[in-house]
């Protein structure tokens, strides 16, 4: 007697329709009318996401002339990780490192900001990349960019 559960079928069935519909990243076309993309991940932490958005990235920089790069973290870490990729200065380690999210800490965080890095350190001032945050947990990280911002225009 074989016993079959039908709602494992059919997840099994459903996730040969996933794959079967996926592409490798080389296959992956953007329409030039495109002007921003998201890319997701089922589970945060994981390296084989972080690789892959790196991989989509550079495609998309080098494929449709995209420069910015924007994740899901404290608007003032991200102000380091841009200021290390225009500047080339610092450890992109120690900066992942120093993120609040956690799930930043890792090597693949790291890859992409010395990628980033690397990229600006070759191109022209217009075609430079610049990396941002979108979430606001820790304003005391941004506060001193912003003083220092205020006292530069003030004195101007």
């Amino acid at each position: 007697m074989i016993g079959l559960n039908y709602k494992t079928v059919l997840a099994s069935h459903k996730i040969k329709d996933v794959v079967a519909a996926g592409t490798t990243v080389e296959e992956f076309t953007i329409p030039s009318d495109v002007e921003i993309v998201g890319v997701g991940e089922a589970t945060h932490g994981n390296k084989e996401f972080q690789e892959i958005k790196l991989e989509m990235f550079k495609k998309l920089v080098k494929e449709n002339g995209f420069t910015a790069f924007a994740i899901e973290a404290d608007y003032g870490d991200c102000l380091a990780a841009n200021e290390y990729i225009q500047s080339g200065e610092g450890d992109a380690r120690e900066i992942v490192n120093n993120m609040m999210f956690t799930l930043y800490h890792t090597e693949e965080m790291a890859d992409t900001l010395e990628w980033m890095r690397d990229y600006n350190m070759a191109v022209n001032e217009n075609q430079k990349l610049r990396f941002y945050g979108f979430d606001m947990q820790n304003p005391e990280v941004t506060v001193p960019y912003l003083l220092d911002y205020l006292k530069r225009i003030t004195l101007m």
